[in-house]
């Protein structure tokens, strides 16, 4: 931590012990309305280009159509708005520190890692850009950073597609193939190619399952008719 951050967070002490808890959001872009689930990789205090103190979360989004992309939120920490950066750490179930101070410690060991769930709702501002607003809704965590092992457990049984017949296409050729591994951490699988008998590594989210496939076709029969 920079000496400019540790005097921004000394000179705004008062100010954090007497402003209440606020529930709300920072904002980052390109994402449509809706709640995602995301992984908080990381999280530092620094500051804006503004010179003005912040808290910049990176957000790891973990499952749907925009996994494994990162986005930033930003929660101020000026006198007047320090509330709503203690109502991020409420909302996901961290305990509030009662010196600023100790923020940056607090962020690095209770907070990355951390799964969550994030609101985002699109809104336009006076200077006719629009935002993407993002809300802190709930922690998928348990004390130890991991999804509770029930829930774990239930969301590996459902997603699982180690064994399952898929189709990869890379530019206009369709490979048939078998999935032979559970996903890693980049969101790649091993795939079995069955023309060719070589094991790819390919991002899950490009494979379309067979039974996928066939309701795809139908559908479109039955659009045709």
């Amino acid at each position: 931590m920079s000496t400019d951050v540790r005097q921004h967070l000394e000179d705004l002490e008062n100010d954090w012990e007497d402003e209440e808890v606020t529930e709300g959001g920072g904002d980052f872009f390109k994402l449509p309305d809706g709640s995602y689930d995301v992984k908080i990789v990381e999280t530092e205090v620094g500051l804006s280009q503004k010179d003005n103190l912040q808290i910049v979360y990176t957000l790891k989004i973990v499952d749907g159509e925009y996994k494994n992309k990162e986005v930033k939120k930003f929660a101020s920490l000026q006198s007047g708005r320090l509330g709503w950066a203690k109502g991020d750490l409420n909302k996901i179930g961290v305990k509030i520190p009662e010196r600023l101070k100790d923020l940056p410690e607090v962020l690095d060991s209770d907070v990355t890692d951390l799964l969550v769930v994030i609101d985002v709702k699109n809104t336009k501002g006076k200077d006719g850009i629009e935002y993407n607003n993002i809300y802190f809704a709930k922690s998928l965590s348990n004390s130890n950073g991991s999804k509770d092992s029930s829930e774990a457990k239930a969301q590996k049984i459902s997603s699982s597609k180690n064994g399952k017949k898929a189709i990869f296409k890379e530019g206009r050729k369709k490979y048939t193939g078998t999935v032979i591994s559970e996903e890693n951490e980049d969101g790649d699988v091993e795939f079995e190619v069955d023309e060719i008998e070589e094991i790819w590594d390919v991002p899950l989210n490009e494979l379309k399952f067979v039974k996928e496939e066939v309701e795809e076709k139908t559908a479109k029969r039955r659009r045709s008719k």
